[in-house]
């Protein structure tokens, strides 16, 4: 997979291309050609780049979506390992936790957020309602340009817009729910930090944990599937499960594999069914969509 072209990254490629133009000092109508500065050709570059990705790639990109298709019996879930680097998780979790928008965050009972681009308007009640907002950061939009870059996934009609970080801390997660109409039916996943598992059900489930909160005792009923989802690994899912099926991150300091679970043989290390998975530190995740404009109140 491609790397994300951070800015510290492209500006240190594009020095060293206007460093070797300026050697052949161009000109133009007798005039010498004065080189842009540093932010405007950043832009130039990043445009340019992203154009020809497109172009070359073209022909590669339904292929590399299908290349990491999951056995799943239900929906279409794509599961990319290692979707972005160390060094790139370094990076995005620097920009998250940045001091700039440390008071963005909104604390919430089993977690905290922050959003980038456009707000959902969700019913009075709705924990989308107090989502932040925060204009697209240049690192958000490097993102979904890789995404888009690396597979036709979205159309160009429905490229995303919204970018909802959750910070998880150790036994936090998220009640099963739907995403709802507000979006385009076609979910993507970056996960960063510490491996977890996502469930999905025909209805919500009873929960039953052991008495100090930490464990799950019984899950009724057993998820229809289940992903583990690693650190810098990439979780695509769309259509039927997102419409028709309810998602979750259990509260627990641990997961356990279901039998319904589509891609224990294919992480690092890999799962037996009825293993344990430990969460050893907090997890974040990038949720990456489209939200439609109209209000959907």
């Amino acid at each position: 997979m491609t790397a994300i072209d951070f800015e510290a990254l492209l500006a240190e490629e594009l020095a060293k291309s206007l460093g070797s133009s300026e050697q052949k000092s161009e000109k133009e109508n007798g005039k010498e050609v004065v080189a842009k500065t540093a932010n405007e050709s950043l832009e130039h570059y990043l445009s340019e780049n992203n154009e020809k990705t497109k172009q070359n790639k073209k022909a590669k990109k339904m292929k590399l979506s299908n290349d990491y298709k999951l056995k799943s019996p239900i929906g279409s879930t794509y599961y990319i390992r290692n979707y972005i680097t160390p060094t790139e998780e370094s990076d995005i979790m620097e920009k998250i936790m940045d001091s700039r928008v440390k008071n963005e965050w909104v604390q919430l009972k089993r977690r905290k957020l922050l959003c980038f681009g456009e707000k959902a308007k969700q019913s009075k009640g709705n924990e989308k309602k107090k989502e932040s907002e925060l204009a697209m950061a240049k690192w958000c939009e490097l993102l979904i340009d890789k995404i888009c870059n690396d597979s036709e996934i979205f159309d160009e009609h429905h490229r995303p817009n919204h970018i909802l970080i959750n910070n998880y801390e150790i036994g936090e997660g998220i009640m099963a729910h739907k995403d709802g109409p507000a979006y385009y039916p076609l979910v993507c996943i970056l996960s960063l930090h510490s491996a977890i598992t996502i469930l999905f059900f025909q209805k919500p489930p009873v929960v039953r944990k052991s008495e100090d909160g930490h464990s799950l005792i019984q899950l009724k009923p057993n998820p229809v599937l289940q992903v583990i989802l690693e650190p810098r690994s990439l979780f695509i899912f769309r259509d039927d499960l997102y419409h028709h099926y309810y998602h979750m991150i259990l509260e627990a300091d641990n997961d356990v594999i279901f039998d319904t679970c589509v891609n224990h043989n294919l992480t690092f290390p890999t799962f037996s069914v009825g293993d344990v998975l430990p969460r050893k530190q907090k997890r974040v995740s990038i949720t990456i969509r489209h939200f439609y404009y109209q209000d959907t109140d």
